[in-house]
């Protein structure tokens, strides 16, 4: 659904008016991210006729059918661009068949300690989406249109935004699963009380949204310098305090280093998208979105999967807030790791969003 979103705003309002919309959408992607740990740990905790955590999914439904109501309300109908396209499932199934195969083994890979079907999966991931580029680039020297348009990977500066969102989204996926972890296992929280101590990170992120949308247009893409930098000064503030506090750490003690964190994160999220796109043809925003959205849900994959095999490395066999303090400390070290990554790709993106050009 989130590249449709994207699309959407680019198809309602242009190059023009897009930049004004995603000043709007960043906060209000803020305030969800704030609702739905809130509203997910309560669920969990009314244990609604006996379900626990399944609960977490029955939100969604009501959701859909009002989001389905105002779509059907408020979205203007038009005609497909192209009537005689048809739906291109060897495309499809490539491209399911190896994001499946490179982000399973990475989510249960360390769990099962690796065992030889994890890499073959992932030989089998790497396989399956080569075949997916060989077979775009072939429907696109027929005339066919192709799910992805091969021409954005020959553009220098989307490359490096594949880079950047590797790099950020991966730092978030890692950061998360170290805190979440390290509350609830290490320190004993509740899904709705370890909701409550990370709540600093997307309420600031509205701020740090706002404020990038303010910024874009003067500095570009320094927006997203400056973001990236905040956010990781707010893990390494994070890592301090754990190594000074140890095992008698509170959540209390990391509000102000977490809200630094996502006052970063949310200068980077808005734009982020925006700045990478100004590198693309207007013919290749459709699959320009669509593909950076994908990675991006990799990119999450293997932020959970590097972080948490440093964090679960690290633990060991240890027990106790202590060890789990200790451990967390560590492979948020990994997660600012990433963000450097995405600070040093950001230098090949588009210097200016693409409402500026």
């Amino acid at each position: 659904m989130v590249p449709q979103g994207f699309g959407l705003i680019r198809e309602l309002f242009g190059d023009e008016g897009q930049q004004k919309a995603f000043g709007v959408f960043g906060p209000v992607m803020g305030l969800a991210a704030v609702a739905g740990p809130l509203v997910g740990g309560a669920l969990v905790n009314l244990n609604i006729l006996g379900t626990g955590w399944r609960a977490i999914f029955l939100v969604n439904v009501p959701i859909g059918l009002l989001a389905i109501q105002a779509g059907r309300r408020y979205l203007p109908r038009s005609a497909p661009t192209a009537p005689g396209a048809r739906l291109d499932a060897p495309s499809i199934t490539l491209a399911m068949v190896g994001g499946f195969a490179l982000v399973y083994p990475l989510i249960e890979g360390r769990e099962h300690g690796w065992p030889a079907w994890s890499f073959a999966l992932l030989g089998l991931g790497l396989v399956a989406l080569a075949a997916f580029g060989v077979l775009q680039a072939r429907r696109s020297r027929q005339g066919r249109a192709p799910l992805v348009e091969p021409s954005i990977l020959r553009r220098r500066a989307y490359v490096a935004g594949l880079a950047v969102v590797l790099g950020f989204i991966g730092a978030m996926g890692g950061m998360m699963i170290a805190l979440n972890v390290m509350f609830q296992t290490g320190l004993g929280l509740t899904p709705l009380a370890c909701a409550i101590a990370t709540v600093a990170i997307p309420v600031t992120a509205i701020g740090g949204s706002i404020t990038s949308s303010a910024l874009l247009a003067k500095i570009g893409r320094t927006t997203m310098h400056i973001g990236i930098v905040i956010m990781a000064i707010g893990l390494i503030v994070v890592d301090i305090v754990l190594r000074a506090d140890s095992g008698s750490v509170t959540a209390w003690d990391l509000a102000g280093p977490l809200a630094i964190t996502g006052f970063g994160m949310g200068m980077v999220f808005v734009p982020m998208f925006d700045v990478i796109l100004a590198g693309v043809a207007p013919h290749e925003i459709g699959s320009a979105s669509g593909l950076l959205e994908s990675i991006q849900q990799l990119a999450m994959s293997i932020g959970i999967a590097a972080v948490g095999t440093v964090l679960f490395d690290r633990l060991g066999s240890g027990h106790g807030p202590v060890a789990f303090v200790g451990a967390s400390d560590h492979a948020l070290l990994v997660a600012v790791g990433f963000l450097a990554a995405a600070c040093t790709a950001v230098f090949w993106l588009p210097k200016h969003a693409r409402a500026s050009h």
